[in-house]
């Protein structure tokens, strides 16, 4: 889709003699890489903003250990011996 632009220019490049373009769209061609991700990078970006993926969007962030848990952590395998966490 983002190359489409670009086709006449490509044409000119196979054929020089038998097509004409405007000097402009000649110039475009040969910054086609950059036009092109730069189209393409747009394309992408207003796209997921209009219609984002909603099964990859998290519903709240989650930080590390909840607040309980973190003040004291019972070793199941050493027969409820608790495990005081640190602060780093």
């Amino acid at each position: 889709m983002t190359a489409v632009p670009l086709l006449p220019a490509v044409g000119k490049a196979v054929n020089p003699s038998g097509v004409h373009i405007s000097p402009g769209l000649e110039h475009l061609y040969d910054f086609n890489w950059l036009y092109c991700f730069l189209l393409s990078f747009s394309l992408y970006f207003v796209l997921s903003k209009l219609f984002p993926a909603k099964e990859t969007i998290i519903p709240e962030m989650i930080l590390g250990i909840a607040e309980e848990a973190s003040d004291s952590i019972t070793d199941e395998k050493s027969n409820g011996t608790e495990i005081k966490a640190m602060d780093v």
